[in-house]
């Protein structure tokens, strides 16, 4: 499948990105049995990466002020896909 739209990511520190090796996996409909989406398939180090960033964005907001204090909100946009912004 070469529609990177239709292409399942992650979304790690901010960002879209594809497993660190570059793995993917094909998604198949079960009731026709067609690829339907194709996704990234995570390692260990996906993980790691997204695990540090969680840790480091949480860090920030953790030490806000509470006057300054921000909160996560996540935006949708035309496409599929949200992002994760602090406000």
């Amino acid at each position: 499948m070469s529609n990177e739209q239709s292409l399942v990511r992650n979304f790690i520190d901010g960002e879209w990105c594809d497993a660190a090796d570059g793995g993917r996996s094909s998604l198949i409909d079960p009731t026709t049995g067609e690829i339907y989406r194709e996704s990234v398939v995570s390692t260990g180090a996906d993980v790691d990466r997204a695990m540090a960033a969680a840790s480091a964005a949480f860090a920030h907001v953790a030490t806000a002020t509470s006057q300054g204090k921000k909160t996560p909100v996540v935006e949708s946009s035309s496409s599929s896909q949200g992002r994760l912004r602090l406000s």
